[in-house]
């Protein structure tokens, strides 16, 4: 039996219109109306009617390989990311082992922690708001089962590079511990370590359609591994890992990748302006994701009302390590959100 103790927490939606969603790391701007149109022209009642066909998640799955450059027999399909980080907790999982996170981190790393009965070994950020490999490998031990790294990391969007994930499959290899490498904001920053999948059998990298892609509610993301690996996965996929229409709109997705890279660049053209044109009476941490952590001199309090006001939807009330301030906002980015900031009077 799984433990009953197992904490989940559910944050309320605020606005979710084109241009308010900025609080929980989606797409902030609807795709234009011609082009979702499209899309909508290309559905039938059997896509909701009909479970869809083995068939049909081969060819997504192909056009998944093809967009990593890995063999198809590489990828597995689930119901978004967390879900195939839940389905690799249960592949690697063991009772009484460990698994190590770093802190602060995806809250379902903790989840599914718990709920698999793992006790979590967490390393914590350093005043850089980043930390080393070898303070996360003096965590790992005999007990340890996997070891989890998100890169960019979330939430505050630092990178790895290559080398250092190299450095760390190599080392969990030699003790025969999994790397699950968490990609969901790679499209924003940092180099995949999907060339890495053939040399690694330790390594499973995941990956979300949530973020850059504009496909959170589709609610679909994949996995990334060596064959044997995935035949595992596999066996504990769910039979249908996602919908007939979802199917039909990722499809349409990956045929116009155009739609993500004129995204991203518009978010990483945002993010720049934010960081040159805001003075100095904001502080700010940003990375390699799609949002900014934003404090002014009066804790918030002028810039939670501007935001409030303009009924934007984002995070407050937030902490940040080696930081007494106790309002930290984290607004996701879209175009023209720099000139908004700059509108707070103090």
């Amino acid at each position: 039996m799984r433990d009953l103790s197992v904490i989940r927490k559910f944050g309320k939606r605020g606005h979710i219109e084109s241009g308010l969603r900025l609080d929980m790391g989606e797409r902030a701007l609807d795709f234009p109306k011609d082009v979702f149109q499209d899309f909508l022209n290309s559905l039938s009642q059997e896509d909701f009617i009909c479970y869809p066909s083995e068939s049909d998640y081969n060819s997504l799955t192909e056009k998944i390989s093809q967009l990593n450059n890995v063999p198809s027999s590489f990828v597995n399909l689930n119901f978004g990311s967390d879900q195939s980080i839940r389905n690799i907790f249960e592949l690697c999982a063991a009772s009484g082992g460990e698994v190590v996170i770093n802190d602060p981190c995806f809250p379902m790393y903790k989840v599914y922690a718990d709920t698999f009965n793992l006790k979590c070994e967490a390393v914590h950020y350093n005043a850089d708001l980043d930390f080393d490999l070898t303070t996360m490998l003096r965590k790992v031990n005999d007990k340890t089962n996997m070891v989890i790294l998100a890169n960019p990391n979330s939430p505050f969007g630092k990178v790895k590079p290559i080398s250092d994930i190299v450095f760390l499959c190599r080392e969990l290899q030699r003790k025969n511990i999994t790397l699950l490498l968490d990609e969901a904001y790679i499209d924003f920053g940092g180099e995949s370590a999907t060339s890495l999948l053939g040399i690694y059998s330790n390594l499973i990298i995941c990956k979300t359609f949530s973020k850059a892609w504009g496909a959170a509610g589709v609610r679909c993301g994949y996995t990334l591994s060596q064959p044997l690996n995935i035949l595992k996965l596999e066996k504990i996929r769910p039979s249908f890992p996602t919908t007939g229409a979802s199917l039909k709109y990722l499809t349409f997705l990956l045929d116009r990748p155009y739609l993500k890279q004129n995204y991203v660049k518009e978010v990483l053209e945002e993010k720049n302006k934010i960081i040159k044109t805001l003075d100095s009476r904001f502080s700010f941490h940003y990375g390699a994701v799609s949002w900014i952590h934003l404090n002014d001199v009066d804790d918030n309090f002028s810039l939670d009302k501007l935001l409030q006001a303009h009924n934007i939807s984002y995070k407050n009330g937030l902490r940040i390590p080696y930081d007494n301030r106790k309002n930290w906002i984290r607004i996701g980015i879209k175009p023209g959100i720099s000139h908004l900031l700059n509108q707070c009077e103090f």
